[in-house]
């Protein structure tokens, strides 16, 4: 079985991720689990639970569940910028949105950032349900909760939980009132207010 975990970058997708590999974990599932990007070769006969960010064609045709994970994306971005140092532009917005809506045709299972953060264990209540498991969400909320970033090296990141250091940087949601050039804001809300607004985001 091929479980994809998909994301927006800065959405979550490394929790998302990280509730799916303990899910299994809890139901004594074997599976190998990674970023796409570290299998040598994509062995369909093993259970797999494969991270991605970019959309991929030949995980999307094969995958038994897809994932996917997504945020604000002037709020993502922001993030990345925090986290990166990435350029702060709108050929990165509209990169996200055209990768978020290749994703949304092939994944009924979305997870909205804001509402993790909000909510997590409705969330994975929910992921849970989806999947036809037997799991007790608190349980995996308190797994979760054991998880620490800030323990890994500069530079490393941890090969189960995918979490590199300093993962987490600010969190929360509509940093992008303050932090982003009001230009900006403009030409995203030009461009993009029919993603925002669907997605039910505040526009200015």
């Amino acid at each position: 079985m091929l479980i994809v975990s998909a994301g927006m970058p800065r959405s979550a997708s490394t929790w998302l991720f990280n509730v799916l590999r303990l899910i299994f974990e809890d139901r004594g599932m074997g599976f190998e689990s990674g970023w796409f990007y570290n299998f040598r070769e994509i062995d369909l006969s093993k259970n797999l639970l494969i991270k991605i960010h970019d959309y991929n064609e030949f995980l999307a045709k094969r995958a038994s569940f897809i994932f996917y994970s997504y945020r604000d994306v002037r709020d993502a971005i922001l993030s990345s910028k925090r986290k990166f140092n990435t350029d702060l532009n709108l050929q990165e917005v509209e990169r996200l949105i055209n990768e978020d809506k290749k994703w949304r045709k092939v994944s009924p299972h979305l997870v909205r950032y804001e509402d993790v953060i909000s909510n997590p264990v409705e969330e994975i209540t929910k992921i849970v349900a989806k999947l036809g498991m037997d799991c007790d969400p608190d349980k995996i909320r308190c797994l979760i909760q054991g998880i620490h970033p800030s323990a890994e090296k500069p530079g490393t990141y941890n090969q189960t939980t995918l979490y590199h250091f300093h993962h987490i940087t600010k969190g929360g949601k509509g940093h992008w009132k303050e932090e982003l050039d009001s230009t900006l804001q403009r030409e995203i809300t030009n461009c993009f207010g029919d993603w925002l607004v669907e997605n039910n985001y505040e526009i200015e």
